[in-house]
């Protein structure tokens, strides 16, 4: 958690914030409600290209997909917290592979 609160936006192009804020408007109110109610900051393009490269963007897909994010997001948090179950640092030290699970 602390390891992440100084990033403000999980943009997956690991862009800057700035870059893709635009995209919030394209989203409908009830995803753009969804992301405001995040308890991270999603970039809402990559919200809105991971969407439309899973199929014809519904909003029960574009919900799917800030999960998956979510999810992703909770595993790096607290791959980045103590470990106190004997996997040491050579557990957190494995290259990160981003895979959403939708659905």
């Amino acid at each position: 958690m602390a390891a992440l609160d100084g990033r403000q936006v999980r943009c997956t192009t690991f862009d800057e914030g700035s870059v893709w804020i635009h995209g919030l408007d394209k989203l409908p109110p009830p995803v753009r409600r969804r992301l405001a109610n995040s308890r991270f900051n999603i970039c809402p393009t990559c919200v809105d290209i991971d969407t439309r490269s899973n199929g014809r963007p519904s909003l029960k897909l574009y919900f799917d997909v800030i999960e998956a994010i979510e999810r992703t997001l909770d595993r790096a948090e607290r791959s980045l917290q103590p470990c106190h179950e004997g996997r040491g640092i050579a557990a957190r030290l494995q290259p990160a592979r981003t895979v959403y699970q939708i659905g």
